[in-house]
């Protein structure tokens, strides 16, 4: 499987056909599946079908820490104290209650409950906390943007303007391991939300197709690899390009090859990087001096 980054660049690893591989899900209404009209339209509901689709059919993928109307404080760790006296973590949706079912993946989305009150820099606390928790433990975590909405307080467009802010940020924090709920949801000729549910809040079953599709292309089962991908990223700065990862877990792996494609059909080697000594965390680093 090859991971396409940006700067041309890609990490070269392999996925294990059939590997037992679990997903929590922490999160507010989205992934509670409301708007769509069955959970099976719901993407919670279609990523459950794709990865059973064949034998042995084990995959799991679990919304039970998804609750309608939650903050992102809600689901911080049961230990922390939140600013807001009605907003402390929910010990039995949490991602806490999510770590203790010892899932190979965590996925957060909170996309807008708060988010016409909260200051930005304190929802990127919520999120970046609950992506470390998940680190900390060695599991892969990916946090989704804001989604588009026009009720309440957000039918102001100062408010709207902060939601497509968050998910610029969002992106700019979590790189790799940040899904896009926001871009092509959004429907700037009359700043409405594209599939609807009719709530002016939640998406219809198009809109959870599309919310289905973009977890997919994320690869989120990296954690089946020989080595668990905790971080990924690149960087491009004075026309030289960084890719830089951290993992966990690593298992019989003798090194990393970094492969370069102009068109994403066609790769060429362009350097190695051995594997670290020792156990835990690991991060590395690959300079390409000529990117493509």
């Amino acid at each position: 499987m090859r991971i396409v980054l940006a700067c041309g660049l890609v990490i070269l690893s392999f996925l294990e056909a059939g590997a037992q591989v679990s997903v929590a899900i922490v999160g507010s209404s989205t992934s509670a599946c409301v708007g769509p009209t069955i959970f099976d339209s719901c993407y919670v509901g279609r990523l459950n079908h794709y990865f059973n689709q064949s034998p042995p059919n084990d995959t799991s993928i679990d919304n039970g820490y998804a609750v309608s109307g939650a903050t992102c404080f809600r689901g911080m760790p049961t230990s922390f104290i939140s600013p807001y006296p009605d907003q402390q973590p929910d010990p039995a949706h949490n991602i806490t209650a999510a770590l203790a079912s010892h899932p190979k993946v965590v996925i957060i989305n909170f996309p807008t409950n708060g988010f016409d009150i909260f200051p930005l820099d304190s929802i990127l606390y919520c999120l970046r906390t609950m992506r470390d928790s998940a680190n900390k433990a060695g599991v892969p975590c990916f946090v989704t943007t804001s989604q588009p909405r026009t009720s309440g307080n957000f039918a102001n467009p100062v408010i709207k303007r902060k939601l497509a802010i968050i998910k610029d940020s969002v992106l700019a924090e979590f790189g790799y391991f940040a899904i896009n709920f926001y871009d092509g949801l959004y429907n700037p000729a009359d700043s409405s939300i594209r599939y609807d549910a009719g709530d002016g809040t939640h998406m219809n079953n198009t809109g959870h197709d599309s919310l289905y599709r973009r977890v997919l292309a994320k690869n989120i089962f990296l954690a089946s690899l020989p080595a668990t991908f905790i971080r990924f990223g690149t960087t491009y700065t004075n026309k030289t390009g960084v890719v830089s990862w951290t993992t966990t877990r690593e298992t019989d792996v003798a090194r990393f090859d970094i492969t370069r494609s102009n068109d994403g059909v066609n790769f060429v080697t362009i350097g190695s990087v051995p594997v670290a000594s020792g156990g835990g965390q690991k991060d590395y680093r690959f300079t390409d001096a000529q990117p493509a």
